[in-house]
């Protein structure tokens, strides 16, 4: 899709990044809340970041006529973008130490269940050797 105009580049340029921008807010509040959907919504925003760079890639003179406060407005929408991936990944590694801590505490509870159990079993054992 080359041949762009510098009002067609920046329309499309911010559709894209709004689109980029909303999909990373799904993602942030997907990370504690619905994990399921949480692939789909990568995908979609990969999808996006592909757009992206066909768009600059393919814009050649129309991108460079952007005009300055287009391009500080592009430039904002990505700054808050990262600052999301930065949640994100904070986010993501406190739901993996929680993760971690519960699966430890359920393997300590097994193995706690497990010598009671076995303690259990011995008693009736010998109840049964008495008889």
């Amino acid at each position: 899709m080359a041949g762009y105009t510098a009002e067609t580049y920046i329309e499309k340029k911010d559709a894209l990044l709004t689109k980029c921008l909303r999909l990373t807010e799904d993602i942030y509040s997907g990370v504690g809340g619905d994990p399921e959907a949480l692939p789909g919504l990568l995908d979609l925003r990969m999808e996006t970041i592909k757009e992206l760079e066909t768009l600059d890639a393919d814009a050649g003179a129309a991108k460079d006529a952007c005009p300055e406060e287009a391009a500080n407005a592009f430039d904002s929408k990505l700054r808050l973008i990262l600052s999301l991936d930065e949640r994100i990944e904070g986010a993501v590694r406190g739901a993996q130490r929680e993760l971690l801590g519960s699966i430890r505490s359920n393997m300590m509870e097994r193995k706690f269940t497990g010598y009671s159990a076995a303690m259990d079993s011995d008693k009736g054992r010998y109840l049964n050797e008495k008889q």
